[in-house]
């Protein structure tokens, strides 16, 4: 112990650097370790003051960020998102590393990711490379129809695929053409001969005994018809959800909707559902001017009788030429556990403006 300017008193050391550390010594000023944020120090242990994590820093917006021994903040486990970032999936994460963020070992389905729920799957699901450590058991599957193309002329030649995003394999697959046709094969093809708007119907069931659907609609045209390539045009830019919710409560959501294209987009149905409560609500007949955006207050009635844990929020936006379909999951708590607010995001092409929302 020794005097050094202001500092009184404390445990002082040399550094490998040959320099005096002072962080442990004591003063009119308090020392590096007290818990107080002193002067000339950004943090102390958990006081971080008004930083709460990476994205108060204005070049990130995500990450872990650590307050160091010697009261400063360390950001290298902070990232960045740059506009040519991938992520196909939109969940958030990228395979692309560095800067991007932690690496998505899978792009392709918003549930596999390096800070996803790790199931009782056969999958590495929180992409740690380690599969089914510490999982939870599934009690629900989700499925999502695949279908290309899903509108041309007639007679109409479309492959299916069934991808499945959660849910324990071997899978039973039962698809249901136009009311009348079906299969059970995983990726059937079929052939539509009669012009007009034609409902495509998937159930699977895993082996588990979980049941999950979905459903979509193939636009037959007549020949001659011109139809452009403008699957970008229908975009869904953001979802906000207020969770966890409570059996008997509403699960309260925004849902923001762009067009992005040149003409408008009209009859638009927009609808949020989960299929293992049986739960749904919709807005029909929605218009999109070019350029413009509209948001819509959706809710799910929870049931009383509904388990603690985590579901799966399923938000399609389609009419007859459009389909976007986003997938995220939302947790019911039990009547003694605490809520809170949650942002979600989905952004398609506009990783800019998710910075700037995490930043205020």
């Amino acid at each position: 112990m020794m005097e050094t300017g202001d500092r009184y008193g404390g445990i002082l050391s040399c550094n490998n650097n040959c320099q005096f550390d002072t962080h442990l010594c004591t003063g009119e000023h308090g020392f590096c370790g007290d818990g107080y944020i002193n002067p000339g120090e950004m943090c102390d242990d958990a006081n971080w003051g008004a930083i709460q994590g990476c994205f108060d820093f204005d070049e990130f917006i995500g990450g872990e960020l650590v307050c160091t021994q010697q009261c400063t903040f360390d950001t290298s486990a902070c990232y960045k998102q740059l506009t040519e970032c991938t992520d196909y999936d939109n969940d958030g994460y990228s395979p692309d590393g560095g800067n991007c963020g932690p690496v998505d070992c899978d792009d392709t389905n918003p549930y596999i990711h390096p800070y996803a729920t790790e199931y009782c799957d056969s999958i590495d699901n929180d992409c740690d490379g380690l599969i089914d450590e510490g999982c939870v058991y599934l009690s629900f599957c989700i499925v999502d129809i695949e279908a290309q193309p899903f509108k041309g002329e007639v007679p109409l030649l479309s492959n299916f695929n069934a991808k499945i995003l959660l849910g324990v394999p071997p899978y039973e697959y039962s698809w249901t053409f136009e009311n009348k046709a079906t299969t059970n094969i995983k990726s059937p093809a079929y052939v539509f001969r009669d012009v007009g708007i034609r409902p495509v119907e998937l159930s699977v069931k895993d082996a588990r005994g979980n049941v999950c659907y979905d459903s979509m609609r193939i636009n037959v045209l007549e020949k001659g018809v011109e139809y452009g390539d403008s699957d970008e045009y229908l975009q869904i830019t953001r979802i906000t959800i207020d969770e966890p919710v409570l059996a008997g409560q509403d699960l309260k959501m925004l849902v923001t909707l762009k067009n992005a294209g040149p003409v408008t987009i009209d009859n638009i149905e927009l609808a949020v559902m989960n299929q293992d409560l049986g739960i749904r609500h919709a807005f029909y007949n929605l218009e999109l001017r070019p350029g413009k955006e509209l948001t819509k207050s959706l809710y799910l009635s929870i049931p009383s009788f509904t388990k603690p844990g985590l579901y799966d929020l399923r938000l399609v936006a389609q009419n007859d030429e459009y389909r976007r379909m986003v997938h995220r999951d939302f947790r019911v708590n039990s009547t003694s556990e605490e809520g809170g607010f949650v942002v979600f995001t989905y952004v398609l092409n506009t990783a800019e403006w998710l910075k700037s929302f995490l930043n205020t």
